[in-house]
């Protein structure tokens, strides 16, 4: 099951788009958003992006306990976590969706096991990072 579990994690969908340039159209300047960077993590952007994924996967597979609350019912459930890194690093919880609430919990529980990390700006300034994480079960 924990094999299955991690496969599924590899997969972890973010909306970061770890670029450094600034692109200009028209009259509107757009800044891409750096991604927070998970303790340990070194590299270009795309190596750190890769690190915080392998590191979250990682986390979730060592983390996650089926014995709080898993039922027959809750397989082939998915579970799927919107989070933020905040401004000064932590995760923060915006909503859980799908399966039981006792999976929802434990999912909820794990995410907020993350470790403080450098966090994410746009054009210089720090800024909250928003996540999905899908929990295949």
């Amino acid at each position: 099951m924990k094999s299955l579990f991690l496969f599924a994690f590899i997969f972890i969908s973010s909306f970061v788009n770890a670029q450094k340039d600034v692109s200009v159209q028209g009259n509107s300047v757009t800044y891409n958003e750096i991604a927070p960077v998970w303790p340990g993590c070194e590299g270009n952007e795309r190596e750190k992006k890769k690190c915080f994924n392998t590191n979250l996967a990682l986390l979730i597979q060592k983390n996650f306990d089926f014995k709080n609350g898993y039922t027959q019912a809750d397989k082939g459930s998915r579970i799927l976590v919107k989070f933020f890194i905040n401004k000064e690093g932590k995760p923060e919880i915006e909503s859980v969706e799908g399966g039981s609430e006792a999976m929802q919990k434990e999912a909820r529980r794990v995410i907020l096991l993350l470790p403080k990390m450098k966090p994410g700006s746009a054009g210089g300034e720090v800024k909250e990072i928003s996540y999905t994480v899908p929990f295949n079960l």
